[in-house]
């Protein structure tokens, strides 16, 4: 049970994944990165991991299923591959001496000289394919792939984008892993049905699949009928070391920091640096009026110059450590907020 997703648009493909990982049988409390807390009440979900694999650079395969299958599945892709160069043939080759039944799906996407316009895209059990605006082609499996496609279809419908750039494909797409991020901070509902725990995003540039990293998701409360600043609940960084995830998550009495393997990676990484910063930001504001909750608000920050300050970042003053906003995404955050209300 788990989510895998791939949007190809405009020749600019993106593979999306959860986290979750589940064991058949077996429920479990989880500590999530994106609450700093432990579920209430048991769910599928025994732990977290990165489930994209990323070989020589042009070949990313990506796995739905349970936790034994998917652990032998990536050990024998990592293993064939380490003396062979990936090739249409090779990964023929691979395909037809394993064979793993039915209880996984997976998807391999290959780029490199053999491919030169498009990638090859192969896929193996149960996918849900939709086409959306714009010849969006939309391949999900796994236990969210029905709430994932519908909420982005309608997301991309209620849009009708006519901006074809990867920059406007990849903010989209960020925009919904915030969307599915909210609702898990208030309900275990996608965890129940095993899936969640934050997504990993791989993007094809220059002819190479990497992990689009150093994404800031801010969640803020705002009582639009008191004068004042937004309050800070939590910012949620998100980067890679050799494939694993860090996430660093900080609220107003410290922080905490997690550290989410790839599959079969039980090497723990020690003495990791709370500092970072990005530029790039998606901030969703909780409004209130008074007490009553009124609406929640997406805000997005994206600055591709690359001379620019980073949107957030974290400081060390007097021996106290902790983060600032730069200007002019606090500003958009504020002229967010007077123009949804007005």
């Amino acid at each position: 049970m788990t989510l895998i997703s791939m949007i190809n648009g405009y020749g600019r493909p993106l593979i999306i994944s959860d986290r979750a990982i589940s064991e058949k049988g077996t429920l479990s409390t989880v500590l999530l990165s994106s609450t700093n807390n432990k579920t209430f009440s048991p769910t599928p979900v025994i732990d977290f991991n990165v489930k994209t694999l990323i070989i020589q650079d042009i070949l990313c395969v990506t796995f739905s299923g349970r936790l034994t299958i998917l652990e032998e599945i990536h050990r024998d892709i990592s293993d064939f591959f380490l003396h062979r160069q990936v090739s249409k043939a090779t990964l023929n080759e691979f395909l037809t001496s394993n064979e793993y039944g039915q209880e996984c799906s997976l998807l391999f996407a290959m780029g490199g000289s053999e491919f030169p316009d498009q990638l090859f895209v192969l896929k193996i059990g149960d996918w849900i394919h939709e086409q959306g605006h714009g010849d969006i082609d939309v391949l999900s499996c796994g236990s969210g792939a029905m709430d994932w496609i519908s909420y982005l279809m309608q997301k991309l419908n209620y849009l009708n984008d006519d901006d074809n750039s990867e920059e406007s494909s990849l903010q989209n797409i960020l925009s919904a892993c915030m969307a599915f991020l909210n609702l898990e901070r208030k309900s275990t509902i996608n965890l129940r049905n095993g899936w969640g725990g934050g997504f990993d995003v791989v993007c094809f540039q220059g002819g190479k699949f990497h992990r689009f990293e150093d994404i800031t998701y801010i969640f803020y409360k705002y009582d639009f009928t008191m004068p004042g600043q937004p309050a800070v609940l939590s910012v949620i960084h998100n980067s890679y070391v050799n494939g694993d995830v860090i996430v660093r998550h900080f609220i107003e009495a410290g922080f905490e920091i997690y550290h989410i393997p790839q599959l079969n990676n039980r090497l723990p990484i020690t003495e990791i640096d709370p500092n970072c910063s990005s530029k790039n930001v998606i901030s969703c504001v909780h409004l209130f009026e008074g007490q009553q909750f009124h609406s929640d608000l997406g805000v997005m920050f994206w600055d591709t110059n690359p001379d620019a300050d980073p949107a957030i970042f974290t400081t060390r003053e007097n021996g106290m450590f902790g983060i600032r906003f730069r200007d002019e995404y606090i500003k958009q955050i504020k002229k967010a907020i007077k123009l949804f209300l007005n």
